[in-house]
């Protein structure tokens, strides 16, 4: 049996130029799909002109700290506020993976508390854990850390998400866990429990 894929956005490659990103950013929208783009690229994407009469408005969603996570707090701060001016709903944080993996509470709270004060709700803010990465343990470690600091949202990778590392996420958060991956790896994503994906097509 086919399993659906609850795909909520569109992941366009960053290497493709500001009219590539026009265009497949305005087909995502016209199909109510979100898209996700390098902050310098939100721009790009043309307001869609039903927008108003949408009811629920697809998501623009980006970046800040990515791809390493070792930009300063403030630095990401500054780059998601900025962000949500420039139009992005949702802004997906890239902490320092060193943080995560030698568990340091302090350090990751403060980066992640940093950037939630800069960009005000309705914008929300999620937190990339790379679910490739990060053992299941430390995985739910940094998810019982970060559900107080006011995260909207989990996405289990930057480039490709594990259905193990997803699994462990959503046995740990009460917030959306969102997988990223292409044709091939959606299905199993979706069945290890994510409510969402990033697609890469």
């Amino acid at each position: 049996m086919a399993v659906e894929l609850p795909i909520s956005s569109l992941l366009i490659n960053p290497a493709a130029t500001f009219d590539e990103i026009r265009e497949q950013s305005a087909d995502a929208l016209r199909q109510a799909m979100g898209v996700v783009v390098e902050p310098s690229m939100l721009t790009a994407i043309a307001p869609h002109p039903d927008a108003a009469d949408i009811p629920d408005t697809p998501t623009i969603a980006t970046f800040a700290g990515f791809p390493t996570g070792k930009h300063h707090s403030l630095i990401k701060a500054t780059e998601a506020r900025f962000a949500v001016q420039q139009g992005a709903t949702i802004v997906a944080l890239v902490p320092d993976v060193a943080h995560v993996q030698q568990r340091q509470s302090t350090a990751l709270i403060t980066e992640v508390a940093t950037c939630r004060e800069s960009i005000p709700r309705p914008a929300q803010l999620a937190v990339v854990l790379e679910t490739t990465v990060l053992d299941p343990a430390t995985l739910q470690w940094a998810v019982r850390q970060l559900q107080p600091v006011g995260v909207d949202a989990f996405i289990a990778g930057t480039t490709g998400s594990s259905p193990e590392g997803i699994h462990a996420l959503t046995s740990a958060s009460s917030v959306p866990v969102i997988g990223v991956g292409g044709h091939e790896s959606a299905p199993a994503l979706v069945e290890a429990g994510a409510g969402a994906l990033w697609a890469i097509f």
